[in-house]
């Protein structure tokens, strides 16, 4: 499992003294705070995240075995982990990548499963929450579209596993619930003339 890059995550040089900790927790907490950024999502991700790497690199027990952690790690060559808190232009910008990935993958040599899994973690209930708020009607259509054509290569059961999901995303949205069930319908039609 990756360890957390804790002092890129206070924006701090590896080896920083207790009162850089404190003074760059307190400007960073400042920052993400979720009572000054109206409980934004992103912005309470990054300061949990923030208080996380403060509360590690301020006990001394602690801090120890996180740099032992991260010794080993780095000796290993594995790179350090700095989480990205999900937000709904981050959900795009991964359905994006998703479709980028799609456009040059080996139809005839991939994995269906590993896809079917990257395309559900797309559309986990966490995206799907961020994905409901009110002013992101458009993101949201295109989340549904690029992950609807990016999983046209998978086959028939896939897409029933996944048409759950589709529909949560857009649960509110008729335009959108409608062009889900006319794509589910002519996959499944497109499948069994396949099969038979």
């Amino acid at each position: 499992m990756p360890v957390k890059d804790y002092y890129q995550i206070l924006e701090l040089e590896p080896g920083a003294s207790q009162q850089q900790i404190r003074q760059n927790f307190r400007l960073l907490a400042k920052r993400y705070h979720p009572d000054i950024n109206n409980n934004g999502t992103h912005q309470t991700a990054w300061f949990r995240e923030v208080q996380e790497a403060y509360d590690v690199l301020t006990n001394p027990a602690k801090r120890e075995n996180y740099l032992h952690e991260r010794w080993l790690n780095q000796s290993m060559g594995r790179p350090m982990d700095v989480p990205v808190p999900q937000s709904a232009g981050r959900t795009l910008a991964d359905s994006e990548q998703l479709l980028a990935d799609y456009r040059s993958l080996d139809h005839f040599r991939f994995d269906a499963n590993a896809w079917h899994l990257r395309i559900s973690q797309l559309l986990s209930p966490e995206r799907t929450v961020l994905l409901h708020e009110p002013d992101h009607q458009l993101l949201r259509k295109k989340v549904v579209d690029n992950t609807l054509m990016a999983a046209e290569i998978l086959p028939w059961p896939f897409w029933v596993k996944l048409q759950t999901k589709w529909e949560q995303v857009a649960i509110h949205d008729k335009d959108l619930l409608e062009h889900i069930g006319k794509m589910a319908k002519a996959r499944g039609r497109d499948w069994w003339w396949s099969r038979h």
